[in-house]
């Protein structure tokens, strides 16, 4: 039995969309309960360290600082509250999140021809107490704080990793 080109090439065409759409679909995220993120920022030129908590039931954003050098007046030695956001967006953030890739950093990430920089530490704490945590020296998957700073900002509205450049 002889096929036309027209079904030959239609059945071409829903095979390429069945697998173009299977390959950028979504997954939902289906682990423990997320209740916030912490990322954490060390200069290594002076040590300046800059602290950012997400609470993701609150939909609130603390931050601190410490300065090692210079004036303390400027450590914040406990959070204050920067910001906030529409805490029933949880599920959206976590779902952005878990599809690039940012809830599953690797343990750490190292680069060791770099003299001077810096240091970072991403920090995921679950309803239950427990934590997961992912350190970069020198090192690591900005390119994935860059996107997921850019999918919260355009859910929330708000900028929290400091990468969304606002015109």
């Amino acid at each position: 039995m002889k096929l036309s080109k027209f079904v030959v090439s239609f059945i071409a065409v829903l095979i390429f969309l069945s697998v173009f759409s299977g390959c950028n679909a979504e997954k939902d995220y289906n682990g423990k309960d997320i209740v916030s993120f912490e990322y954490i920022t060390v200069d290594f030129m002076g040590g300046a360290t800059n602290y950012k908590k997400m609470l993701l039931n609150s939909g609130e954003i603390y931050e601190k600082n410490y300065y090692p050098y210079g004036e303390y007046e400027a450590n914040n030695t406990e959070y204050q509250l920067i910001n906030t956001f529409d805490a029933s967006k949880k599920q959206e953030i976590i779902k952005k999140f878990y599809n690039i890739g940012l809830l599953e950093l690797e343990e750490e990430y190292r680069a060791y021809d770099v003299i001077d920089g810096g240091s970072w530490n991403f920090i995921i704490e679950y309803s239950d107490g427990t934590k997961k945590s992912s350190l970069g020296v020198n090192d690591g998957p900005y390119h994935l704080f860059t996107e997921a700073d850019y999918c919260f900002y355009n859910i929330t509205g708000v900028d929290f990793w400091g990468r969304v450049r606002k015109n």
